[in-house]
């Protein structure tokens, strides 16, 4: 189950403030997160994109980063297999960036993609027609219905204009909840709550715009 982070503020603001706290999340996760890492960040009007098959918290960030939304994640392959650098997520296609965690079994949807994540995407992308809430949420339930056992399934999907979040479970609530910490200017969730507790909330389950 992989770890994920995104941060949206109204102004720039340094990636680096965040990266060494999901850094040592990951490491400290009590199922492995090593099997590398990547970020998408908007600079301007474009994504920019950084992938690394080396640990999260033993690789750095590819430069200074300040940007205005950014999502991090780091990758625990499914059965420790496909570990390969074009598998670590955030996705891309056009102008959507996707990153997903989650654990499902018997999976039945025919959709292109070297690994699970990536033809859920695809199934997304598929039913976009311009609402992007309504496509997340179209496909989630398909998840489901062709599901043989999902224990958990959480993503973030942006096009960088907006955000959408969709987070569902059936086990380890502890582990698989998604968290949220928010105020007038920055939104930041996470897998895991970064720094102090006390400020952040847990996600409930389902799909919702969260900016």
């Amino acid at each position: 189950m992989c770890r994920l982070l995104c941060v949206s503020a109204d102004q720039l603001f340094a990636v680096d403030d965040y990266f060494p706290a999901f850094s040592r999340m990951a490491q400290n996760s009590r199922e492995y997160q090593g099997h590398g890492w990547g970020i998408a960040w908007r600079q301007g009007d474009q994504w920019r994109l950084h992938h690394s098959i080396t640990p999260v918290w033993e690789d750095n960030l590819p430069s200074t980063i300040q940007t205005r939304l950014c999502i991090l994640h780091a990758r625990s392959a499914f059965e420790n297999k496909d570990i390969a650098l074009e598998n670590n997520m955030p996705f891309q296609q056009g102008n959507m960036i996707f990153a997903f965690n989650g654990e499902l079994r018997g999976v039945r949807i025919k959709a292109e993609g070297r690994i699970g994540a990536e033809k859920l995407f695809n199934v997304i992308l598929s039913r976009y027609r311009g609402d992007l809430r309504q496509a997340v949420a179209d496909s989630m339930k398909l998840l489901e219905q062709r599901t043989t056992h999902l224990k958990a399934a959480n993503l973030i999907i942006s096009d960088g204009a907006s955000i959408l979040l969709a987070s569902r479970f059936t086990e380890k609530l502890d582990y698989y909840t998604m968290w949220r910490k928010a105020d007038a200017h920055r939104l930041v969730i996470c897998s895991e709550p970064l720094y102090s507790e006390a400020l952040w909330s847990p996600v409930a389950q389902g799909v919702e715009k969260v900016a």
